[in-house]
């Protein structure tokens, strides 16, 4: 399937863990981000995964364990950084995207990190950020979160058009710096740019922010 990938899990009806209960009219979980969320294999980079890059496997990232901790969802997570880039497919795949979400879904956006750090990259992105939002508020909930190497101005149009479109902004800016963070005391992949990205230990502190933004909300 164009730019994402379904992975079916055995549905429960309550959530695993303690805390908070879920509703029986949840479907799916349905995640659109950039490598963070899901990156297909790459040997130029020495990657060779096809989930969240740098975790260590693919239950190990922020989308899996998010799923798994509410209830084992259906996952729907997609690699979308056209949507980033401004790419010509942009809007096309958005159409694409939004034909996962239904009145049931929960939506996380995690977008934002490979936009441009200048006016122009905001102005580029900001609108193909508002038709995404438009078209994917369908589902329950929808969850945006903030850019993990903290982009101050972009997060502040993420924040402001996740509320607009009855959003919630979970910000998660830092945790890449957070001192009891140990994902980067070795270095476990030879490119920098991979070894950069959240490890098993940030990819679990952000599916602890997913999950208790949803929880709270409900």
């Amino acid at each position: 399937m164009k730019n994402g990938f379904p992975v079916v899990f055995l549905l429960v009806v309550s959530l695993l863990g303690c805390g908070g209960s879920q509703s029986s009219t949840t479907s799916n979980l349905v995640v659109i981000g950039n490598s963070i969320t899901r990156r297909p294999p790459l040997a130029s980079i020495d990657w060779s995964g096809d989930w969240g890059m740098a975790a260590s496997s693919a239950d190990k990232d922020f989308a899996h364990l998010s799923a798994s901790q509410l209830g084992n969802l259906p996952l729907y997570a997609t690699y979308s950084i056209p949507l980033e880039q401004a790419a010509p497919t942009a809007y096309a795949d958005i159409a694409e995207l939004a034909s996962h979400v239904n009145r049931g879904s929960i939506v996380v956006v995690e977008l934002g990190d490979n936009v441009p750090r200048n006016q122009a990259g905001l102005e580029a992105f900001r609108p193909i950020y508002q038709n995404l939002l438009n078209s994917v508020n369908k589902g329950q909930k929808m969850l945006c979160l903030s850019t993990f190497w903290t982009n101050a101005d972009l997060n502040t149009v993420i924040k402001s058009e996740c509320e607009a479109h009855g959003g919630q902004y979970v910000f998660i800016g830092d945790i890449v710096s957070d001192p009891s963070n140990p994902d980067y005391l070795t270095q476990t992949f030879t490119n920098v740019d991979v070894q950069a990205h959240p490890h098993d230990w940030g990819m679990a502190r952000i599916a602890d922010r997913v999950v208790a933004a949803f929880r709270h909300s409900n």
